[in-house]
Formats: structure tokens, sequence, C-alpha cells
């Protein structure tokens, strides 16, 4: 059975509760079911995250990137809180020990695999135990139609991707970034407010020019990338609207 405190454990829990006791099935509310659903489907995309950062270690490539947005899309997850889990799945020290280490790229190095857990066992919490006996068998992969293209298209797009990609994970940084000053702001702002004497006051009044400081520097490290991007040399931080 799943953990207790999650909405589908609840909901497993109220099940068997009402099976052990012969009585009628009570109807479970329709919120209910939503929430154990959207669970399900925010603990599917962490996961995915999770393995496609331990197999690429952040340098994700244009098929794992496909994979994400189409995840994405299929399970209605907004594009902010898409980017924070590939953010905190590439700060999971798991996941960036697995992705230095390479053992994904050498499964044939390694001798014992995993052993199957029955589906049954999965309910159970029980996770997967080694075997000490099976050898890993590379399957043959069989080239996509849809990758069969001109050599030269193939490394523009492949190109272009990777700066998309980067601007991408920068953006995502300055904006985690920011919302972090953000805060520091408020909780300052809040106490600068409440402050009684002077000196706190002034204390409290260079924490908030502190802050003003770095988020000038984060804007023009915003801006940096938009004139190189654009190829002109000519272009003001200005004019872009910052």
């Amino acid at each position: 059975m799943r953990a207790g405190g999650s909405s589908a454990g609840i909901f497993y829990t109220s099940t068997e509760a009402a099976k052990a006791s012969q009585g009628k099935l009570q109807p479970i509310p329709a919120f209910e079911l939503y929430k154990s659903a959207r669970e399900e489907e925010l603990l599917c995309y962490r996961s995915v995250c999770r393995v496609l950062c331990m197999r690429s270690a952040g340098s994700l490539t244009k098929q794992q990137t496909r994979v994400l947005e189409d995840l994405r899309e299929e399970l209605c997850i907004p594009s902010q809180r898409a980017e924070a889990e590939v953010l905190a799945a590439l700060e999971d020290v798991l996941v960036s020990s697995v992705a230095a280490s390479g053992v994904l790229k050498r499964r044939a190095d390694f001798f014992d695999g995993v052993s199957d857990v029955p589906l049954e066992a999965l309910q159970e919490g029980e996770r997967a135990q080694d075997d000490h006996a099976s050898l890993y068998a590379s399957t043959v992969k069989v080239p996509r139609t849809e990758n069969m293209t001109v050599v030269a298209a193939t490394t523009t797009a492949t190109n272009s991707w990777r700066r998309g990609s980067v601007a991408k994970t920068q953006h995502a940084s300055l904006l985690k970034a920011i919302d972090k000053i953000g805060h520091e702001v408020a909780t300052i702002s809040a106490k600068f407010l409440s402050a009684v004497s002077m000196a706190d006051q002034e204390a409290f009044r260079r924490e908030l020019y502190t802050r003003r400081e770095r988020l000038v520097l984060l804007l023009k490290e915003a801006e940096g990338p938009v004139g190189d991007v654009s190829g002109s040399s000519s272009a003001v931080p200005s004019e872009h609207g910052f």
C-alpha cells in the first residue's frame, strides 16, 4: 500500500477499509479522485526529469527535450513548474552523482543486474533487488524515419537547439534568482517598516540597496544574450524594454 500521507494513499486506505468491513463501498468525491490523479501526474513528470538528467547531466538531447515537452503538454504541467522540476533534478545529489559517474552509459560493465519487482509488490513499497546473475544485453536501435534528414539540415537544427537549450537554462536560473531576491526584499521591507531605532532602519536600508544592486546585475546579465542573438553590436539594453 502507498504512503498514507498522499492523496492516493488516503484513497487506497479508505477502499481497503471498506473491503475489510464487507460493507457497501462509499462513493469517493470527484475532487479527491482528481487530487490523486494530479499527484500521480506530477510525480510522473518529476521522475522522468530525474531519469533524463541522470542520463544527460543536464545537457538534454533533442529527443529528450521533445519527450519532456510532449509529456508536459500531455500532463498539463505549467512551464514554470516544468523548469523548476528540471532545476531541482539537476541540484539533486543522487541525480548529479549518477550523471557524473556515467554508470548508465556503461551497463555492460555490470554483470549483476536488478531483479524484476512483481506488480503486486510495488504497491507494498518493495524496491528492486540485486539478482547477482543477469547480464545486461544491449538492444539494437532501429533508426526512426523522422531522423532520416539531410546532414546539413540536421547539423543546423542541432546547433540551433543547443543554443536554445542553454538560453532556456540561463533564463530559468535568472527567474529563480530574481524570485529569491523578491522574497528577501519583501522580508527586509517588513522589518524596515517595523524598525524603531535609526540604526536598525539604516541597516535594513543598506540591505535593500544591496538587493537593488544585485537586481541591476541580473538585469545586465539578462540583456547580454539578447544583443548576442540579434547579431547587432549597436543594440542598447534600454531598447529591449527591461
